[in-house]
């Protein structure tokens, strides 16, 4: 039997979203992994006695390894993105992806990434502290 819980990170920005974006570039699939910062996020999660006992002792908790339902995060504070498998392409092709991901003078925002066709992937949840957890009624 499961309970539902209203999961929120113990501390202020300490949760986690990272999406996958892909592109075919010079005829190689490229994706690059994007990773934004929150000052703030709540969940919803479904969890065993046992699952709840396991999950309260991390001290880093990712997400993706339970039943959950995003509910809101609030002042996305930092955003990096990574070339996966980034060793397996020359300088000229780091080159060429990274002009394809951001192509102004701008900061790194994800509407350019869709304005330059980007398609978007799977999203994993995380949180780089504890948590804690409300039952919800």
């Amino acid at each position: 039997m499961t309970t539902t819980y209203l999961l929120e990170p113990e501390l202020t920005k300490s949760s986690y979203e990272e999406e996958t974006y892909s592109k075919t570039i010079n005829n190689k699939e490229v994706e690059i992994i994007v990773v934004s910062f929150y000052r703030w996020s709540e969940f919803e999660i479904e969890l065993t006695d046992s699952e709840k006992e396991e999950i309260l002792k991390k001290e880093e908790v990712n997400l993706s390894n339970y039943s959950i339902e995003f509910i809101s995060s609030n002042d996305c504070f930092k955003m990096d993105y990574e070339i996966k498998n980034e060793d397996s392409y020359t300088e000229e092709e780091i080159d060429n992806i990274t002009t394809h991901i951001n192509n102004s003078d701008d900061d790194f925002n994800l509407l350019e990434l869709e304005e330059n066709d980007w398609v978007p992937g799977d999203v994993t949840y995380g949180l780089t502290c504890k948590c804690t957890l409300k039952k919800i009624e």
